[in-house]
């Protein structure tokens, strides 16, 4: 099944457009080993972490750490169980995500 959808910030509400503090991250999105394909667009340059959660503990690693100021599409095909979001800015964001089936 293809799933489609924003990430949620810690109230869950969208990353849609949305006003976010310094270094403030998204809620887990459990994806069970899917191949995710991430869109990010920021209003301001800072850095977008993606972390991962590879054993499905819980416990998110750094997957990638990317210089973002427009628009990053980025592909996340390797085994995993969970995504996060961190930006380092100050910022109006929008991130969406799409996973495989």
């Amino acid at each position: 099944m293809t799933r489609k959808g924003y990430f949620l910030g810690r109230d869950g509400l969208p990353w849609q457009e949305r006003s976010i503090a310094a270094n403030e991250e998204t809620m887990p999105l459990v994806v069970e080993g899917r191949e995710v394909t991430v869109f990010f667009r920021s209003d301001t340059a800072g850095d977008l972490t993606i972390l991962v959660d590879v054993v499905g503990d819980g416990e998110f690693e750094v997957y990638v750490v990317r210089p973002s100021t427009t628009k990053e599409f980025i592909t996340i095909d390797e085994h995993f169980h969970g995504v996060k979001l961190r930006f380092s800015t100050a910022a109006v964001v929008t991130a969406k995500y799409h996973s495989a089936p």
